[in-house]
């Protein structure tokens, strides 16, 4: 962790629920948000019917210039999901200032109604933007440009380090509304892997320093730490790089899934034994009824490849990586994820 905080019921239904709770709980609600919305979205989960006038309702949220062209968003066809990872081992101790933990792991879903679509968008830790920060009494202090993880450690509780980080997100994104949140400490991430048997990797770093066991090339089954070691080890693994980190990311990720299915198949109450497992080292604006509840299911939605921001690696006056994502790049990804052509206004 950076010291220094210088300048925020039927067995398809089972699957889709515990997907959600498996995704979020391994930093990446994704494979989850493929398949459920429903009570989960709340005012988002069905479309609002028209009593009287209807004016407004089909202009755009906001709108955006890209490479020349008008594009527009619409609010209302999109649930957007931010889970975040923070480097912090008890999440359900109270937070005093400052000691919320970073956040190690960004990802927003961005769950599309209109065009049936689930597109992750990555978010680099070390992205510099623009960060709110506080004085140790909680007042304002200003907005600094930092890197995004800092924002998470600034509130003096929960539910105020999140608002901080939520802001920040959305102001890197130009503006799109973050409409739920879910954060993961460090510990669940073993004790999800344990509970599903563990995953299974090639290791293509070396990770001895952290265990003895976990040398490059060799494949094993993480167990306890060593699921940590592999999800949140930087320093001292490959080339140091979040950006490496990212990537392994991914692959536990995708061993994790394979694992729930195979537990599905053998155990229909794997997901409120998963909830349960995780509920402490969880914080978030979801109500933890929706596992029990009625779910709309939209199992045919698209699930889109994860998309990463694009821009420039580089070491910050203060010593630390920073990752400067490109404006262009940015506004291209937005308006290719959540814009559609101001001409087509009207025909949505």
């Amino acid at each position: 962790m950076r010291e220094r905080l210088d300048g925020r019921g039927s067995p398809a239904r089972l699957q889709v629920l515990l997907t959600a709770v498996l995704a979020a709980a391994v930093f990446a609600l994704l494979l989850g948000a493929v398949y459920v919305i429903g009570d989960l979205f709340d005012e988002h989960q069905q479309p609002v019917e028209t009593f009287g006038s209807i004016e407004g309702r089909f202009m755009p949220t906001s709108t955006m210039i890209v490479d020349g062209r008008e594009y527009a968003y619409y609010k209302n066809y999109f649930t957007n999901i931010l889970v975040v990872g923070v480097d912090k081992e008890d999440i359900a101790a109270q937070a005093t200032f400052r000691s919320g933990g970073q956040a190690d792991f960004l990802m927003l879903l961005a769950i599309d109604r209109h065009h049936r679509t689930v597109t992750p968008i990555h978010i680099d830790r070390d992205t510099v933007t623009d960060v709110k920060v506080y004085s140790p009494f909680g007042h304002a202090a200003g907005i600094n440009r930092m890197q995004i993880c800092l924002s998470h450690a600034f509130g003096s509780s929960n539910k105020l380090n999140c608002d901080n980080t939520i802001w920040a997100v959305e102001r890197l994104m130009h503006g799109i509304e973050v409409d739920h949140f879910l954060v993961l400490d460090m510990t669940g991430i073993a004790m999800l892997n344990d509970a599903l048997g563990g995953v299974t990797v090639t290791l293509e770093d070396d990770f001895s320093h952290l265990d003895p066991t976990m040398t490059r090339g060799t494949t094993l089954t993480l167990q306890g730490k060593q699921a940590e070691y592999y999800v949140r080890g930087r320093h001292e693994v490959g080339d140091n790089s979040n950006r490496q980190r990212m990537s392994r990311q991914r692959t536990f990720l995708e061993g994790l899934a394979e694992l729930f299915r195979s537990s599905l198949k053998e155990n229909t109450q794997t997901v409120t034994e998963l909830f349960e497992t995780l509920a402490d080292h969880m914080y978030t604006s979801l109500d933890s009824g929706w596992v029990s509840g009625q779910s709309y299911v939209i199992e045919h939605y698209e699930q889109k490849e994860i998309i990463d921001l694009e821009g420039e690696h580089r070491i910050g006056e203060d010593g630390y990586m920073e990752f400067h994502a490109g404006e262009s790049e940015l506004k291209r990804l937005i308006r290719d994820v959540y814009m559609n052509e101001e001409s087509e206004v009207g025909i949505q």
